[in-house]
């Protein structure tokens, strides 16, 4: 097992404990079994197509030299550059729509609880 893979797992690890998810919930918010969340967490597997998902859901970097790293602010992050869209194929552009409105549900679902949590402050 390489290093890399172990680190990815550490921080894919830290990042879901900081939430107070267990594999179990980690696994149903990006489309897998909780088994394959305990082998990325153990560097067994990679999750390789589950990446964006991950790093979307958690709120931190797994892919580049900031493994593990926070991620910007939502409102950062949600700004895109109009010439970042010219020239993008229809297979781009889907997967940038795709990402796109998997950001704004989880800040929705963030605003909710939020919302909830007031509710119940008062």
């Amino acid at each position: 097992m390489d290093e890399q893979r172990l680190r990815l797992g550490q921080a894919i690890r830290a990042a879901r404990e900081r939430k107070g998810w267990t594999q179990a919930e980690l696994g149903k918010k990006v489309g897998a079994a909780r088994e394959t969340v305990g082998n990325w967490e153990t560097g067994t597997t990679t999750p390789r197509n589950k990446i964006a998902a991950l790093e979307e859901t958690l709120g931190v970097r797994l892919s580049g030299g900031d493994v593990g790293g926070e991620q910007q602010d939502s409102a950062t992050q949600m700004s895109i550059p109009e010439d970042a869209i010219e020239g993008l194929s229809p297979r781009g552009l889907r997967e940038m729509k795709r990402r796109l409105e998997a950001r704004a549900y989880i800040i929705r679902r963030e605003l909710d609880r939020d919302e909830q949590m007031r509710e119940g402050d008062e």
